[in-house]
């Protein structure tokens, strides 16, 4: 093989859907895309394609590995960015060939030269790409859980009464705002980077379900709120965005407003940390882990930039 790695900046659009589809190929769930789903992709995650990497065999696109990059989320402005790898695979045709390691740690390099100070990622935790990043530095951080299942109050039978508390539904024309109540709900634990609200502001439509004890005003983004989720709803589909409780008794009656509000609708989160509070009232009505990832974390020392 004589393989090549150049910037995915510098291939043309077809060549990169092909090179993503290419690595994903057989993988356990469905991501492949198109031109415009790869498109909103780098848009909404920050995708830096000047910094991503592609490698080719005899010109053909046969890895890639998207780097998106954001600040980091201090008031020093020197701080520098942080990255996240937004994809990674291999074609099947050069998979265990040491391709992968090859990828990692030219990303890696790439992201460390420019000034990246950490790189973030998520891999399900049957993906046996988890040992090529432990191999390049990475390290577990968390367990991320993707829920999912039919809203249903039938299955709060025998729970116990619901805690006081009332359920708001407003529109979410101020997503920002609203992720952060939910950081103030959640005691400022850092959200994935794809409920940050840089993934989440291009989303038009979106609802925000919030609960309150008491029975003053409605509560609102970090005003007396103890739960909030901020929803993508359809006639049959919910898709939860983003979510915060501050404890379980919150979770409950967040669960339970969310199943009244739709109920029967077919409700999905996606990265919710294990050992919320929301992972069980979700589960009360009627959600289930359907996947799970380990969220993984390498740090780049600035000081081997140049070598």
């Amino acid at each position: 093989m004589s393989i090549e790695s150049v910037a995915a900046s510098t291939v043309t659009t077809d060549a990169l859907v092909e090179a993503w589809n290419a690595a994903y190929a057989g993988y356990f769930v469905d991501v492949s895309r198109d031109a415009a789903g790869l498109q909103a992709h780098v848009e909404t995650g920050s995708i830096d394609l000047g910094r991503s990497v592609v490698l080719r065999d005899g010109g053909r696109p046969i890895a890639l590995s998207l780097l998106g990059a954001r600040p980091v989320e201090t008031s020093d402005a020197a701080a520098g960015e942080r990255g996240w790898i937004g994809g990674f695979g291999v074609a099947p045709s050069h998979r265990g060939h040491g391709v992968a390691g090859r990828l990692v740690d030219e990303q890696l390099d790439v992201a460390r030269r420019s000034g990246v100070a950490f790189v973030d990622l998520e891999v399900l935790t049957q993906n046996w790409a988890r040992r090529v990043y432990e191999r390049a530095g990475f390290t577990v951080r968390r367990r991320l859980l993707v829920l999912s299942g039919p809203l249903d109050t039938t299955t709060m039978a025998g729970d116990p009464p619901e805690t006081p508390g009332r359920v708001l539904v407003s529109r979410a024309t101020e997503v920002e705002a609203s992720v952060r109540g939910m950081a103030a709900i959640s005691g400022h634990h850092r959200a994935p980077w794809g409920r940050e609200p840089t993934h989440l502001g291009l989303d038009p439509g979106l609802v925000v379900l919030s609960t309150g004890p008491g029975s003053g005003t409605a509560p609102q983004a970090g005003d007396e709120a103890d739960g909030m989720l901020l929803l993508r709803p359809s006639p049959e589909r919910v898709a939860v965005l983003a979510a915060a409780a501050r404890d379980d008794r919150a979770a409950h009656r967040l669960a339970r407003g969310l199943a009244r509000e739709y109920a029967g609708a077919t409700c999905r989160v996606v990265n919710e940390p294990e050992g919320s509070p929301l992972v069980a009232g979700l589960g009360a009505v009627g959600m289930v882990e359907e996947l799970a990832q380990h969220e993984m974390r390498v740090e780049l020392s600035p000081a081997s930039a140049s070598t």
